[in-house]
């Protein structure tokens, strides 16, 4: 079997995607989540071009104050992003989510204005 090697950048492909699932406008708050295709893992991809232009981009609306993200505990990577990103660690959250049927913890960070 030959593997190709992912494109580049320069062939307009969807790699992956950031947005914010959740947000309050009444608690000035947001959360931010990305994904981004495991053939493009470790190309600083999510941290370049997503994580903190999408973020300063929040907090430089008028109102937003803060913006969290999660990372599940063992994911060294995300957690390396979260925080080249400027966020801060703020604790771990026991079990607030399943995965793959099974309850994990999750480490919370934050940005604020």
């Amino acid at each position: 079997m030959r593997i190709e090697p992912p494109p580049s950048l320069a062939d307009d492909v969807l790699v992956g995607t950031i947005g914010f699932p959740m947000n309050s406008w009444p608690f000035r708050t947001a959360g931010v989540a990305y994904d981004v295709h495991p053939a493009w893992f470790g190309r600083g991809i999510a941290t370049r071009y997503c994580c903190r232009a999408v973020t300063d981009w929040a907090i430089g609306l008028p109102g937003f104050v803060r913006v969290q993200a999660t990372t599940l505990d063992t994911d060294l990577a995300s957690r390396r992003l979260i925080e080249k990103s400027g966020f801060v660690h703020e604790g771990t959250l026991t079990n607030p989510k399943m995965v793959r049927g099974t309850p994990r913890d999750f480490h919370l960070f934050a940005r604020m204005s």
